[in-house]
């Protein structure tokens, strides 16, 4: 499937919210070789963010989705929080101006 979605996608094409499922399925699966997990990814970089259909990111969420691992806190409500910080100390260390003395 994965194959088949590369080419309707590198042809312009829009691939259905199945086709996404069964793509995003076998990418998480582990059925798919790192090209074609590669190539799916750069064939949809080629279409706009206007042009994704909400069957493609709703099949390909899905797909992701059925293959999470469950965790359960005991809570009714679950927050991560994820800090970015610009720049990151590895730039920092990169982009330090000597002192001078």
């Amino acid at each position: 499937m994965i194959k088949e979605a590369i080419v309707k996608i590198v042809n312009k094409g829009d691939i259905s919210y199945d086709e996404a499922y069964a793509v995003m399925n076998e990418i998480m699966s582990g059925e798919t070789t790192p090209t074609q997990n590669a190539a799916f990814l750069a064939a949809l970089s080629t279409k706009s963010a206007r042009a994704w259909t909400t069957e493609e990111i709703a099949g390909c969420a899905a797909g992701m989705r059925d293959h999470a691992t469950k965790v359960d806190t005991g809570m009714d409500i679950f927050e991560t929080w994820l800090l970015y910080t610009y720049p990151s100390p590895r730039e920092r260390t990169r982009t330090r101006m000597p002192s001078s003395a």
